[in-house]
């Protein structure tokens, strides 16, 4: 993977944070990509954040198949302002994880 973008909307109240991590894997291999994108309250808005790896980490021998595993997470912490929320979505309207992931494969 070389390339992540999420959209959403992020609605935090004061000293509320959240975080969209995706960490990419390809199976059986040790390296990893990891693409974070943080927030901090007040904000009340849509949002656009993408991320790019200059050097991709993975590489297959020609001809095998390759398994990609990602595992996307959203979480909002409110341990700073016990009486604060928040909301985080990766969807505008929809309320859906949505994401788009950017792959290059070289053979």
């Amino acid at each position: 993977m070389h390339s992540a973008t999420f959209r959403g909307y992020a609605e935090l109240d004061k000293d509320v944070t959240a975080v969209v991590k995706t960490e990419a894997q390809v199976v059986d291999a040790q390296e990893s990509q990891t693409f974070t994108t943080a927030f901090a309250g007040p904000p009340s808005e849509s949002y656009e954040a993408s991320g790019v790896v200059d050097q991709p980490v993975f590489s297959a021998i020609p001809g095998d198949s390759v398994v990609l595993t990602l595992h996307t997470q959203v979480r909002v912490d409110n341990s700073k302002n016990r009486k604060g929320s928040g909301m985080l979505t990766t969807g505008f309207t929809t309320h859906k994880v949505t994401a788009a992931y950017g792959l290059k494969w070289q053979s």
